[in-house]
Protein backbone atom coordinates (compact mmCIF):
# COMPACT_ATOMS: atom_id res chain seq x y z
CA UNK A 1 0.00 0.00 0.00
CA UNK A 2 1.91 2.90 -1.10
CA UNK A 3 -1.01 5.49 -1.49
CA UNK A 4 -4.41 7.13 -0.64
CA UNK A 5 -7.10 9.46 -2.31
CA UNK A 6 -9.06 12.01 0.04
CA UNK A 7 -12.91 11.72 -0.97
CA UNK A 8 -15.24 14.42 0.15
CA UNK A 9 -18.63 13.52 1.43
CA UNK A 10 -21.31 15.18 2.63
CA UNK A 11 -23.46 14.22 5.32
CA UNK A 12 -27.20 15.60 5.05
CA UNK A 13 -29.34 14.59 8.13
CA UNK A 14 -32.18 15.84 5.86
CA UNK A 15 -31.22 13.26 2.95
CA UNK A 16 -30.83 10.80 5.80
CA UNK A 17 -27.08 9.98 4.68
CA UNK A 18 -24.17 10.20 2.57
CA UNK A 19 -24.87 13.22 -0.47
CA UNK A 20 -22.22 11.87 -3.36
CA UNK A 21 -20.07 14.61 -4.75
CA UNK A 22 -21.42 14.65 -8.53
CA UNK A 23 -24.26 16.09 -6.52
CA UNK A 24 -22.57 18.93 -4.33
CA UNK A 25 -19.19 19.87 -6.26
CA UNK A 26 -21.19 21.12 -9.04
CA UNK A 27 -23.12 23.66 -6.85
CA UNK A 28 -20.00 24.47 -4.90
CA UNK A 29 -18.15 25.45 -8.75
CA UNK A 30 -20.99 27.67 -9.60
CA UNK A 31 -21.76 29.00 -6.39
CA UNK A 32 -17.57 29.89 -5.85
CA UNK A 33 -18.01 27.88 -2.43
CA UNK A 34 -15.37 25.23 -3.88
CA UNK A 35 -12.47 27.99 -2.67
CA UNK A 36 -13.58 27.50 0.72
CA UNK A 37 -14.64 23.66 0.31
CA UNK A 38 -10.82 23.32 -1.21
CA UNK A 39 -8.98 24.37 1.01
CA UNK A 40 -10.44 23.14 4.11
CA UNK A 41 -9.51 19.62 2.43
CA UNK A 42 -6.01 20.82 1.73
CA UNK A 43 -5.91 21.51 5.44
CA UNK A 44 -7.48 18.39 6.46
CA UNK A 45 -5.20 16.21 4.03
CA UNK A 46 -2.46 17.56 5.83
CA UNK A 47 -3.61 17.50 9.02
CA UNK A 48 -4.04 13.81 8.62
CA UNK A 49 -0.71 13.10 6.88
CA UNK A 50 1.12 14.85 9.45
CA UNK A 51 -0.70 12.37 12.03
CA UNK A 52 0.60 9.35 9.97
CA UNK A 53 4.02 10.91 10.07
CA UNK A 54 4.19 10.68 13.75
CA UNK A 55 3.62 7.29 13.46
CA UNK A 56 6.09 6.33 11.05
CA UNK A 57 3.62 6.06 8.03
CA UNK A 58 4.37 8.26 4.94
CA UNK A 59 2.15 7.59 2.30
CA UNK A 60 1.40 9.87 -0.80
CA UNK A 61 -1.64 11.23 -0.39
CA UNK A 62 -3.67 12.03 -4.04
CA UNK A 63 -6.64 14.80 -3.83
CA UNK A 64 -8.50 16.64 -6.23
CA UNK A 65 -7.97 20.25 -7.10
CA UNK A 66 -10.64 22.58 -9.07
CA UNK A 67 -10.35 24.40 -12.17
CA UNK A 68 -11.56 27.17 -10.34
CA UNK A 69 -9.06 26.63 -7.74
CA UNK A 70 -6.51 26.69 -10.85
CA UNK A 71 -7.50 29.90 -11.48
CA UNK A 72 -6.26 32.08 -8.06
CA UNK A 73 -2.90 33.40 -8.94
CA UNK A 74 -1.49 32.51 -5.90
CA UNK A 75 -2.68 29.04 -5.86
CA UNK A 76 0.72 26.98 -5.59
CA UNK A 77 2.29 29.69 -3.15
CA UNK A 78 -1.09 29.21 -1.16
CA UNK A 79 -0.58 25.05 -1.31
CA UNK A 80 3.25 25.65 -0.34
CA UNK A 81 2.47 27.48 2.35
CA UNK A 82 0.16 24.96 4.49
CA UNK A 83 1.96 22.12 3.56
CA UNK A 84 4.96 23.75 4.79
CA UNK A 85 3.44 24.52 7.66
CA UNK A 86 2.82 21.05 8.28
CA UNK A 87 6.14 19.91 7.99
CA UNK A 88 5.78 17.92 5.12
CA UNK A 89 7.13 17.51 1.82
CA UNK A 90 5.05 18.45 -0.72
CA UNK A 91 6.12 15.67 -2.75
CA UNK A 92 4.36 13.15 -1.13
CA UNK A 93 0.98 14.94 -2.22
CA UNK A 94 -0.80 14.38 -5.50
CA UNK A 95 -2.92 17.09 -7.37
CA UNK A 96 -5.61 15.55 -9.04
CA UNK A 97 -6.69 17.66 -12.40
CA UNK A 98 -9.73 16.07 -13.84
CA UNK A 99 -8.87 15.47 -17.58
CA UNK A 100 -11.84 17.88 -18.68
CA UNK A 101 -10.53 20.94 -17.07
CA UNK A 102 -7.15 20.55 -18.81
CA UNK A 103 -8.33 19.45 -22.11
CA UNK A 104 -11.16 23.00 -21.76
CA UNK A 105 -8.46 25.35 -20.26
CA UNK A 106 -5.07 23.64 -21.13
CA UNK A 107 -3.33 27.08 -22.26
CA UNK A 108 -4.72 28.83 -19.19
CA UNK A 109 -3.54 26.20 -16.98
CA UNK A 110 -0.07 25.30 -18.20
CA UNK A 111 1.49 28.33 -16.30
CA UNK A 112 -0.22 27.12 -12.46
CA UNK A 113 0.65 23.70 -13.40
CA UNK A 114 4.06 24.63 -14.12
CA UNK A 115 4.30 26.45 -10.59
CA UNK A 116 2.85 23.63 -8.46
CA UNK A 117 5.13 21.48 -10.12
CA UNK A 118 8.22 23.47 -9.36
CA UNK A 119 6.89 23.76 -5.83
CA UNK A 120 7.68 20.25 -5.79
CA UNK A 121 4.28 18.69 -5.74
CA UNK A 122 3.54 15.79 -7.78
CA UNK A 123 0.64 16.57 -10.64
CA UNK A 124 -1.79 13.48 -11.85
CA UNK A 125 -4.60 14.13 -14.87
CA UNK A 126 -8.22 12.09 -13.71
CA UNK A 127 -9.98 9.94 -15.10
CA UNK A 128 -8.17 10.08 -18.38
CA UNK A 129 -10.12 8.95 -20.90
CA UNK A 130 -13.11 9.84 -20.15
CA UNK A 131 -13.24 13.28 -21.30
CA UNK A 132 -12.42 14.22 -25.14
CA UNK A 133 -8.64 15.87 -24.67
CA UNK A 134 -5.74 16.00 -27.23
CA UNK A 135 -3.43 13.27 -26.78
CA UNK A 136 -0.65 15.34 -28.06
CA UNK A 137 -1.41 17.43 -25.62
CA UNK A 138 0.61 14.79 -22.63
CA UNK A 139 3.94 16.25 -24.02
CA UNK A 140 2.96 19.79 -22.74
CA UNK A 141 1.59 18.94 -19.49
CA UNK A 142 3.85 18.73 -16.54
CA UNK A 143 2.24 15.42 -15.02
CA UNK A 144 4.13 12.14 -13.75
CA UNK A 145 0.92 10.21 -13.44
CA UNK A 146 -1.95 9.10 -16.03
CA UNK A 147 -5.54 7.68 -13.44
CA UNK A 148 -7.04 5.68 -16.16
CA UNK A 149 -10.58 5.99 -16.00
CA UNK A 150 -13.08 3.05 -14.19
CA UNK A 151 -14.81 2.50 -17.61
CA UNK A 152 -12.05 1.07 -19.64
CA UNK A 153 -11.90 -1.93 -16.92
CA UNK A 154 -15.52 -2.39 -17.79
CA UNK A 155 -15.72 -6.19 -19.72
CA UNK A 156 -11.88 -6.53 -19.32
CA UNK A 157 -10.25 -8.99 -19.57
CA UNK A 158 -13.23 -10.92 -21.38
CA UNK A 159 -13.50 -8.24 -23.96
CA UNK A 160 -10.70 -8.53 -26.23
CA UNK A 161 -10.83 -4.93 -27.59
CA UNK A 162 -11.12 -3.68 -24.20
CA UNK A 163 -8.48 -5.27 -23.51
CA UNK A 164 -6.05 -4.12 -26.40
CA UNK A 165 -7.40 -0.26 -25.74
CA UNK A 166 -6.44 -0.62 -22.26
CA UNK A 167 -2.96 -1.86 -23.22
CA UNK A 168 -2.57 1.06 -25.71
CA UNK A 169 -3.35 3.37 -23.20
CA UNK A 170 -0.73 1.89 -21.03
CA UNK A 171 2.15 2.02 -23.88
CA UNK A 172 1.43 5.62 -24.54
CA UNK A 173 1.73 6.54 -21.09
CA UNK A 174 4.94 4.52 -20.89
CA UNK A 175 6.11 6.28 -23.93
CA UNK A 176 5.30 10.09 -22.14
CA UNK A 177 7.05 8.73 -19.55
CA UNK A 178 4.41 8.70 -16.94
CA UNK A 179 3.19 6.30 -14.14
CA UNK A 180 -0.18 4.70 -14.63
CA UNK A 181 -3.07 4.33 -11.74
CA UNK A 182 -6.11 1.89 -13.26
CA UNK A 183 -9.35 3.34 -11.52
CA UNK A 184 -11.82 1.32 -10.87
CA UNK A 185 -9.97 -2.72 -9.96
CA UNK A 186 -13.34 -4.08 -8.42
CA UNK A 187 -12.18 -8.40 -9.05
CA UNK A 188 -8.99 -10.10 -9.13
CA UNK A 189 -9.50 -10.68 -12.58
CA UNK A 190 -8.82 -6.62 -13.05
CA UNK A 191 -5.84 -7.01 -10.71
CA UNK A 192 -4.32 -9.79 -12.60
CA UNK A 193 -5.00 -8.51 -16.47
CA UNK A 194 -3.23 -5.05 -14.97
CA UNK A 195 -0.45 -6.70 -12.91
CA UNK A 196 0.66 -9.45 -16.56
CA UNK A 197 0.68 -5.80 -18.64
CA UNK A 198 3.02 -3.99 -16.34
CA UNK A 199 0.40 -1.66 -14.33
CA UNK A 200 2.11 -1.38 -11.19
CA UNK A 201 -0.80 1.10 -9.67
CA UNK A 202 -3.89 0.53 -8.91
CA UNK A 203 -7.06 1.39 -6.58
CA UNK A 204 -10.34 0.50 -5.95
CA UNK A 205 -13.41 -1.83 -4.52
CA UNK A 206 -10.42 -4.76 -4.87
CA UNK A 207 -8.16 -3.44 -2.57
CA UNK A 208 -10.70 -1.16 -0.35
CA UNK A 209 -13.71 0.52 -0.23
CA UNK A 210 -13.03 4.02 1.75
CA UNK A 211 -12.56 4.34 4.61
CA UNK A 212 -12.21 7.05 7.87
CA UNK A 213 -8.87 7.99 8.14
CA UNK A 214 -8.61 5.96 11.62
CA UNK A 215 -9.34 2.93 9.77
CA UNK A 216 -7.22 3.99 7.09
CA UNK A 217 -4.34 3.91 9.67
CA UNK A 218 -4.95 0.17 10.49
CA UNK A 219 -4.36 -0.67 7.13
CA UNK A 220 -1.37 1.50 6.62
CA UNK A 221 -0.11 -0.09 9.58
CA UNK A 222 -0.87 -3.78 8.52
CA UNK A 223 0.86 -2.83 5.20
CA UNK A 224 3.89 -2.08 6.85
CA UNK A 225 3.50 -5.28 8.93
CA UNK A 226 3.07 -7.68 5.86
CA UNK A 227 6.05 -6.14 4.32
CA UNK A 228 8.56 -6.55 7.48
CA UNK A 229 7.02 -10.03 6.97
CA UNK A 230 8.16 -10.56 3.61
Amino acid sequence: MIGVESLVRWRDPMRGGLVPPGDFIPVAERTGVIDALGDWVLRDVCRQASEWASLGLRPNVGFNVSPRQLRRPDVAQRFAEVVNAHGIEPGRFVLEITESAWSLEASRLLPVLGELRAAGFALAIDDFGAGYSSLWRLRELPVQIIKVDRAFLCGVPEDPQGAAVYSAILQLADACGCDVVAEGVERAEHADFLAARGCQIAQGFHYSRPLPGPEVTELLLGSVAADRRR
